[in-house]
């Protein structure tokens, strides 16, 4: 089979294929599409299931910011299509926020969560509640890697790094998760959530950066 490159929609470069003298012919499901949100999928030989690669979210504002309340409250949060995470396929998540003002000596505490739901997705990083003062920043970076098959219980470890809301330059930390099992035959929540000690209309922050990835 010969490979060649076509003109696509509106004048993209595409890659088309032509049977040659002497290639057999045999019943594959194998290639790839783009789901409605313009993903790029990768669906397997037989047509089980189809697997976002690459990039799956990327924050182009800033979140809604939170004040004045104590409950865990999700400041950006991303839906990984279902069946993205097989063996060896990774979710890849980073963020980056902000606390843009601050009262007395309030904490605010920042989770990275994935799962089924809203706010009862596995924490992957956990940062101490700390009292923060206006402007100090959070980030973090987590990479989740499956172990199994798309299924109701597939197994994914990962690791990352993280800062405490703090000064731009605070201690860079590490953080780790064993073996657990995730809902990858389903739709996956990413959620970066925040929680304030005290509400206060003084305290505020939110998210700037949100990038979700698969790979």
């Amino acid at each position: 089979m010969d490979s060649r490159t076509t003109r696509g929609v509106s004048g993209h470069t595409g890659w088309g294929f032509n049977m040659r003298s002497g290639d057999s012919v045999s019943s594959s499901l194998a290639g790839t599409n783009v789901d409605t949100a313009g993903n790029l999928l990768l669906q397997d030989k037989g047509g089980n299931a189809s697997y976002p690669v690459g990039r799956v979210s990327s924050a182009v504002a800033a979140g809604t910011a939170l004040t004045n309340s104590t409950s865990e409250t999700v400041l950006g949060s991303a839906s990984v299509p279902a069946n993205s995470l097989f063996a060896g396929r990774k979710l890849i998540v980073s963020y980056q926020g902000i606390s843009t003002s601050t009262n007395a000596t309030d904490t605010l505490l920042i989770t990275l969560r994935c799962g089924p739901t809203t706010l009862t997705g596995q924490a992957l990083i956990t940062t101490a509640a700390v009292d923060v003062a206006n402007n100090n920043i959070f980030t973090g970076r987590f990479e989740l890697t499956a172990r199994a098959a798309p299924s109701a219980a597939s197994a994914c470890v990962g690791w990352g790094s993280y800062n405490d809301p703090s000064s731009q330059g605070g201690t860079c930390k590490v953080a780790s998760l064993g073996s657990t099992n995730f809902v990858t035959n389903g739709a996956l929540l990413v959620e970066v959530t925040g929680t304030w000690s005290v509400a206060s209309a003084s305290n505020s922050c939110r998210l700037d950066v949100l990038d979700v990835s698969v790979a």
